[in-house]
């Protein structure tokens, strides 16, 4: 039998940092992964409508935010587009990631190939004008959340809580601050009638520094 995940409660990390912190030293050590009791059921549930509606659309609503649009590799995939280690993900996703309003254009003399990546983020707002708000409270929510994380991970360290925070910023960017360079994935998973074999996504290692998911609770099938 696979070991049971490790449940953490956010809110024992005010109350007994060291404690909370000793919890998520050995969830990390010892397995991996961990699932997170939190007080932000409101904001996820919002964003978790707000991407079933989006997904539920017409195909041609849902390339109004095409990624194929977007040299910064933002926007929505359709079925199909995406793979993994050359087998086809059966999934339709959205991609986002923290949004620069300095961007430059390819013709730009000053600009370098990484700063393509410097983009705003295509948003449905003429179709669904609820979508961004519910998307990004959600997104300052997890930066919230991985404030809490980072701080314990130094404490189950023995280093000074803020040692790791110090390399992130914020969600936005500012006239004095660069934003952290945070991605998301929104992503549906159709369900299928054949019986031929298909992933929804296969076994991969983000590359991010901390990856935190908002699974539907009216699906199962998430396995890490």
């Amino acid at each position: 039998m696979p070991p049971k995940l490790p449940v953490l409660n956010l809110s024992l990390s005010t109350r007994n940092p060291a404690l909370f912190a000793e919890q998520l030293r050995s969830a990390c050590h010892e397995i991996g992964f961990f699932l997170i009791k939190h007080d932000h059921a409101q904001t996820c549930e919002v964003a978790l409508e707000n991407a079933r509606e989006f997904f539920n659309r017409e195909e041609k609503d849902k390339m109004s935010i095409g990624y194929e649009n977007s040299p910064a590799f933002r926007g929505y995939m359709p079925i199909g587009v995406e793979n993994t280690s050359g087998d086809i993900d059966f999934r339709q996703q959205i991609e986002y990631a923290a949004e620069y309003h300095d961007h430059r254009t390819r013709d730009d003399k000053r600009s370098l190939v990484y700063h393509r990546l410097r983009a705003s983020n295509p948003w449905p707002d003429e179709i669904i004008p609820s979508f961004k708000p519910a998307i990004m409270a959600y997104v300052e929510t997890i930066f919230e959340v991985a404030g809490v994380l980072r701080n314990a991970m130094c404490t189950a360290l023995n280093v000074e809580p803020k040692t790791l925070g110090r390399h992130f910023g914020p969600v936005y960017q500012s006239k004095n601050s660069e934003p952290s360079f945070w991605s998301m994935k929104l992503v549906s998973y159709p369900p299928w009638d054949d019986e031929s074999p298909r992933q929804g996504v296969g076994s991969h290692t983000d590359s991010n520094f901390l990856t935190l998911i908002c699974q539907d609770p009216t699906e199962t099938g998430l396995q890490v």
